[in-house]
């Protein structure tokens, strides 16, 4: 294999000196140690050498920088101990104080306490065996790796400072451990495992990479985390948990996930600890399993359509629910979800509540979700006819409004009787009778609050909606007993003088009449009793020869008693089967 022109150390160090390097190839069979000594230019560029024997950069600032073009580092390249604090760059070759273009390297190690005022950048199809990078600081802009390879790991530990991976596949695994860094990994290939441990980041972007094998987030304080465009082949792992003594506490503060396919399903954990918010704008390339569980968070924001997504929000506190434009034909699941009123009070927000425009929830499923623990829940042109649930606490009829400035017109109380409608059928088909009776009895009340505020309620449909509302429109069978004793007691009160002998329509004059009237009283009780029964012979409760009012008075209770022994028996379908 033809290297070029051979180049011993001192030749070396004045090629560097006299930028004499052009396009031909050279070599160094020398190992090259570059120490304070050696530097005698501000900022170099090399071009098209092969070193044979490590490259070692140590103990040394290195100005305005050191760049690399087509170059092969056999034995690989050191910095240890390497400083660029006082980047000037005008006088820079490549604007960095380390850069390197289509650049081989067995490996490319940066260690002992280098700390660089300028990125470095790894670039133009580079290829190394091996990036290590150990207690370490960049101050402005980070470690770049973009269109280029890895072949075996990607390793940081104790790095200060952001990192960029971009265009690039890492054929190894990526070790980022007790780091404080911003880091971006952009459409590139990384096809052995990934882990984050103890990560002290602003902000973790994933955008359109694939992900070969597990990755795993742990102990970690982030600020902002978004996944958009990844594919993730295996699973996805964060825990907000730090199992190392001593530590500061985990955690993340925003979560953004859009366009992903998690291929083995996404485990996103809180452990209890606060977000302020998880934003999920789903379209039909967000795919696979997402479980989300055990947040307390501020806003939790779900929209788009989603058609491939198997969506599982469990044991979650949310302080506002934001679910606008959603249309869900998969598969989302809210399981032991509640109202946080704890926490992230603020002027703006000083309640929870649930907001919900334009949706079509499908099949969405609620799991032992607790409306009622939300203060208000505000729909608004929301279909709700597919909902599924299981053990659910609804939300009382005080906490619903409907986004209308004026919740008692006509159109806000149709609204709401259709809302109770939905969730009366979606409740009815899953066989849950006494929930589905709950909700046909606020779909009748709201009807009533809708003809009383319209133009069209007749007395018709005022008798009607009165006679409803003796059970509570089907759910209360002891208020229409009571009032039906009320009414026969006051029909048997009419009745009495018309079937007893000593009394009659008239005014007590005396004491005496008082306790006569009192004493008819309690001796014809019977007839009370008896009077219960619709189906009773007259004769045989008034006796004969009685007047034709009587009749017309029994007549009229007959059907009152009738009517209440219906509203009776309606209300105990609760507990029935039909």
């Amino acid at each position: 294999m033809d290297r070029g022109t051979y180049l011993d150390i001192k030749t070396f160090f004045e090629y560097i000196e006299t930028d004499a390097f052009s396009d031909k190839k050279y070599h160094v069979d020398e190992q090259v140690i570059i120490k304070e000594k050696d530097l005698t230019w501000e900022s170099a560029a090399i071009s098209n050498v092969t070193f044979l024997q490590p490259f070692v950069v140590s103990d040394v600032d290195i100005r305005s920088g050191l760049a690399f073009y087509n170059c092969n580092f056999l034995g690989g390249i050191v910095f240890k101990r390497v400083f660029c604090l006082k980047f000037d760059v005008e006088k820079s070759k490549a604007r960095c104080s380390l850069y390197f273009a289509n650049c081989k390297m067995r490996h490319f190690t940066l260690a002992e306490h280098c700390h660089f005022k300028r990125n470095i950048r790894i670039e133009e199809n580079s290829e190394i065996d091996a990036v290590r990078i150990f207690d370490s600081r960049i101050d402005e802009l980070g470690f770049y790796l973009e269109s280029s390879k890895v072949l075996k790991f990607f390793d940081l530990k104790n790095f200060t400072g952001g990192l960029t991976i971009s265009k690039s596949i890492l054929n190894g695994s990526l070790r980022i451990n007790r780091c404080s860094s911003r880091i971006s990994i952009i459409k590139s290939t990384i096809k052995n495992w990934v882990q984050f441990f103890n990560l002290n980041s602003k902000g973790l972007i994933f955008n359109k990479n694939i992900f070969e094998e597990t990755v795993t987030i742990k102990s970690s304080t982030i600020d902002s985390w978004s996944i958009i465009g990844d594919t993730f082949n295996k699973k996805l792992e964060y825990e907000n948990f730090n199992d190392e003594e001593g530590n500061k506490e985990c955690y993340l503060k925003r979560l953004w996930i859009a366009n992903a396919d998690f291929i083995e399903g996404a485990d996103i954990r809180g452990r209890g600890k606060s977000i302020e918010f998880i934003r999920l704008p789903i379209t039909p390339d967000l795919k696979g399993v997402l479980r989300i569980q055990n947040w307390r968070v501020a806003e939790l924001n779900i929209s788009g359509i989603n058609q491939n997504l198997k969506l599982l929000l469990c044991q979650m506190s949310i302080r506002t629910l934001k679910m606008i434009e959603f249309t869900n034909y998969a598969d989302v699941t809210f399981e032991r979800c509640q109202a946080e009123n704890e926490l992230f009070k603020t002027n703006l927000v000083d309640s929870s509540a649930i907001i919900m425009a334009h949706n079509d929830l499908g099949t969405t499923r609620f799991t032992e979700m607790d409306f009622r623990s939300f203060l208000t829940i505000n729909v608004e042109n929301t279909s709700f006819d597919g909902i599924k649930c299981s053990n659910v606490n609804w939300f009382d009829d005080s906490q619903l409004v409907m986004g209308f400035s004026d919740n008692n017109t006509s159109k806000a109380h149709r609204t709401r009787r259709e809302i109770y409608r939905q969730i009366k059928h979606a409740l009815k088909s899953q066989g849950n009778q006494i929930d589905s009776l709950l909700f046909q009895a606020r779909e009748m009340r709201a009807h009533r609050a809708e003809l009383k505020s319209s133009d069209n309620y007749g007395s018709n449909d005022k008798l009607i909606m009165t006679v409803n509302m003796t059970n509570n429109y089907g759910i209360d069978w002891f208020k229409p007993l009571w009032i039906v004793a009320l009414i026969t007691l006051g029909f048997y009160l009419i009745e009495l003088p018309l079937f007893s002998d000593k009394l009659q329509y008239c005014y007590a004059t005396s004491w005496e009449e008082v306790k006569m009237t009192w004493l008819e009283c309690i001796g014809h009780f019977k007839v009370y009793w008896q009077i219960f029964n619709p189906a009773r012979k007259f004769e045989s409760v008034y006796g004969e020869d009685r007047s034709a009012f009587l009749y017309l008075l029994d007549l009229l209770h007959r059907l009152i008693l009738g009517i209440f022994i219906f509203q009776i028996i309606r209300a105990f379908r609760k507990f029935s089967g039909k």
